[in-house]
């Protein structure tokens, strides 16, 4: 039975998938030879994310083929990032037409209207993409930052935190993530969140997870100083709304993306305060001119060897009352292999929380509504962010909606 939309097409390329994207592959590069040197030598990372975007596309998209203004801006976007791949605007047009092929041979046994409308929506998408590289290009931004590592500190043995400067300065917000390339692996690109916000130095701090079974994981988490990594611009829109208090989640590197957002709060105050000193020429009275949200941490680990930044932030706790830090960890004692260091020693007089950083939450009412008898009423009107793997953030957002939080409160971007 016909659908209003193309799902049944999506759902005829997803499940031939596999054939699909290799075969679009093949009839690319028989057809533009020189793009091969841009893609991953591995076949299964070639073109990953073609047939979810398609199926994002074709499910989202009436059977006219007509773009919505939505999926417009989604396109837009995806055309974007496409300028870190380095591929050559011109060759969209082909590419289109190519996945268009694809589609017939796939689909020509379905309804003719609707292989038409997807071809439609595909020629289209390109048209949008390469509309969105051209202007991007005369607005003058980079398609792509070159970046040296200057500095790796091996955290933990699953943790690194990478410390690179970049030709230019990123503009990216606190909040945002990045692509980035390591020059070992040409083709391939991981998404890093900065775990400091943008500056003029160019300085990054990245706290990159070491998979050693991955492809990728080793060339980032252990990169050395004097490598080369390509980073293409900021995504995302991730960010505090507005004055609400605030909740963070935090598990393992997924800490990161948040601590960008709470350094760049402290930033905010430190340049308030500054600006209103050096107006008023009295610090008594600048210093009430600004005062970020509260902010409550909850940032869990494995075990306690496995906070790797916990040192940093009980200092920032310290010095700014309106940050409070509660670590976590699923067991209170270290595998044999793990052991605790400067980073992730506690304080003098401060316990860890046994638990994940949600459950820890839900038994700790926030400190400016100590009288609550309900700590799970309290949290309703927070912001709250969640940060880690997806097999944190799902249990934790689930956990918050069930105990009567607002969607709309919670914010998350799923980390790999």
């Amino acid at each position: 039975m016909a659908t209003e939309d193309l799902s049944d097409i999506a759902e005829r390329l997803v499940s031939r998938a596999e054939a699909f994207r290799t075969t679009t592959y093949e009839r690319l590069i028989a057809a533009l030879p020189d793009l091969a040197i841009l893609f991953s030598a591995t076949p299964q990372q070639r073109h990953y994310f073609l047939v979810p975007v398609l199926e994002k596309l074709l499910r989202n998209t009436p059977a006219s083929g007509e773009l919505t203004p939505r999926m417009q801006r989604i396109i837009a976007q995806l055309g974007r990032d496409h300028r870190k791949f380095r591929v050559p605007v011109h060759v969209l047009p082909e590419f289109g037409r190519i996945i268009n092929r694809g589609i017939l041979d796939n689909c020509a046994d379905m309804s003719v209207g609707h292989v038409l409308g997807a071809q439609e929506a595909v020629s289209k998408a390109c048209d949008i993409m390469a509309s969105a590289m051209i202007a991007e290009e005369h607005r003058g931004i980079p398609a792509l930052y070159r970046a040296e590592v200057v500095e790796v500190e091996r955290r933990t043995k699953r943790v690194s935190v990478v410390r690179v400067v970049t030709d230019r300065p990123i503009p990216y917000r606190a909040g945002q993530f990045v692509p980035c390339n390591a020059n070992l692996i040409p083709g391939e690109w991981r998404f890093l969140s900065p775990a400091n916000p943008s500056n003029p130095q160019g300085f990054i701090e990245f706290h990159v997870r070491i998979n050693q079974r991955g492809r990728c994981s080793p060339m980032f988490g252990l990169a050395r100083p004097g490598d080369v990594w390509w980073i293409g611009n900021p995504l995302g829109t991730l960010a505090i709304p507005g004055d609400r208090d605030v909740l963070m989640l935090a598990h393992t590197h997924g800490l990161a993306l948040l601590r960008s957002m709470i350094f760049d709060l402290a930033e905010q105050q430190m340049r308030v305060h500054a600006h209103s000193v050096l107006s008023a020429g009295d610090s008594t009275a600048a210093t009430a001119v600004h005062t970020p949200p509260n902010v409550t941490l909850f940032y869990g680990a494995e075990f306690p060897a496995e906070l790797y930044d916990l040192s940093t932030l009980m200092q920032l706790s310290a010095s700014h009352p309106w940050l409070r830090v509660y670590p976590c960890v699923d067991s209170p004692d270290n595998p044999y292999w793990a052991h605790d260091t400067t980073y992730s020693q506690l304080p003098t007089g401060l316990n860890l929380n046994i638990g994940s950083p949600t459950e820890v939450a839900m038994r700790t009412t926030p400190p400016v509504h100590a009288g609550s008898h309900s700590a799970l009423r309290a949290w309703r009107n927070h912001d709250i962010f969640i940060h880690g793997g997806g097999d944190f953030i799902l249990p934790a957002r689930t956990r918050l909606l069930d105990t009567g939080v607002d969607p709309a409160r919670i914010h998350t971007i799923p980390l790999g």
